[in-house]
């Protein structure tokens, strides 16, 4: 009995000893930002047993029926509570933008491996989209302007802005200006150097959506339709309109003229010279409240909020086709445009809007083209990443 009584003894000391080392490796896991900022699946295998999935967003069969092969997968690991905010392609890194605790993650984009990890202002602070020049990263918040170093995530200068802000900013090369646009209505130039509002402009009403940079020219569209064009360098307005309705959408550059999308059910093509209207298009039949998305000899407009598309002739503003399909364009190939939805990738006709292919995905938040080959980034709610090259 003695015996046994040491023997069990023995065991249940083995048994709490395991359970306590378990308890400290999770404590450590949980408190050391390393740990749960690694990329852990960025090195692993993406490869099984034939014939079974190998949980990628899109398998291999379905990524072929569409025109593409397994390029890389990584997975950007959120924390409790996070949610992507922005995904951004930037030349040779994808910037990716996480909420609410402001993390942002810099991948290579030829093979996904991690660059660097930092955390970015406050958590009362909502980060938008970023701009690059060189090795310079321009990201912002709604009060602060932040210029971090591009080959390792250092911040070089903090700065606050002109004045509170709720869209991403447009960024000028030639100026080194970045442009940004108030609520209140103010829009202005935030120059990169000096970290100082260069010029300043008042709208009519309130800005909700980013400008859009045409050359030298900045135009820019309140929510009560007035739109205005004005020189980047100086803010000096060229001229000034407006809609019939209010606008909620971010206006497009296609080739000379701005399409802009508005409340009244039209669709408005606006000389960037003049500020004349080109063409309209009348027969939407409901408001518009999506960024028209320009691709090639077409305007795409997506048909919110009960879902649909309409194309029409980027030239003459005449309709090509209607389709009811629920789906965001990514861009035209050779004889079809790729869309996708929360549930896949979807390829239509050009000339007809009719669907080609579809292929079934895992949930999906955005697809982006990256590089120059004609890949995309397919990007999940959850954080996955996966970039799928043309065969």
């Amino acid at each position: 009995m003695h015996l046994m009584t040491v023997q069990w003894l023995a065991v249940l000391a083995l048994v709490f000893s395991a359970l306590g080392c378990s308890t400290s490796s999770e404590d450590a896991s949980s408190s050391d930002p390393d740990t749960n900022y690694s990329n852990r699946w960025a090195s692993g295998s993406t490869t099984s047993a034939p014939g079974r999935p190998i949980g990628l967003l899109i398998e291999p069969g379905p990524a072929a029926d569409i025109g593409y092969r397994i390029g890389w997968a990584t997975p950007i690991e959120l924390l409790p509570g996070q949610e992507i905010l922005s995904t951004t392609v930037l030349d040779d890194i994808i910037l990716v933008i996480e909420g609410p605790e402001n993390i942002v993650t810099s991948l290579r984009a030829d093979n996904g491996e991690l660059n660097w990890k930092i955390k970015l202002g406050s958590r009362l602070e909502t980060l938008y989209a970023p701009s690059r020049d060189g090795e310079q990263l321009f990201i912002h918040s709604g009060s602060r302007f932040f210029t971090v170093r591009d080959r390792d995530g250092e911040v070089q200068a903090v700065a606050k802005l002109e004045t509170s802000v709720g869209s991403a900013a447009v960024y000028d090369p030639l100026t080194r200006l970045a442009i940004l646009s108030g609520s209140n209505g103010l829009v202005f130039a935030h120059s990169v150097d000096s970290n100082f509002a260069r010029w300043r402009y008042d709208m009519d009403g309130r800005i909700t959506n980013p400008p859009a940079i045409t050359q030298q020219d900045v135009f820019i569209v309140d929510t009560g339709g007035t739109y205005a064009m004005l020189e980047a360098a100086t803010g000096q307005p060229l001229w000034r309109n407006r809609t019939l309705g209010g606008v909620n959408a971010a206006p497009t550059v296609q080739g000379s003229e701005i399409i802009v999308a508005s409340r009244d059910g039209k669709l408005y093509a606006i000389n960037r010279t003049t500020g004349q209207d080109t063409w309209q298009y009348l027969d939407a039949e409901q408001p518009l409240i999506a960024k028209p998305i320009a691709l090639g000899r077409l305007i795409v407009q997506p048909l919110l909020p009960d879902g649909g598309l309409v194309a029409v002739n980027a030239i003459d503003g005449k309709e090509v086709w209607r389709s009811a399909i629920s789906a965001t364009p990514v861009f035209t190939r050779e004889q079809d445009m790729l869309l996708f939805n929360t549930g896949g990738l979807v390829a239509v006709d050009l000339d007809s809007g009719e669907t080609v292919t579809q292929s079934k995905t895992k949930a999906l938040q955005d697809v982006i083209p990256v590089g120059d080959d004609g890949s995309i980034l397919l990007v999940s709610p959850n954080g996955r990443l996966l970039r799928l090259k043309p065969l």
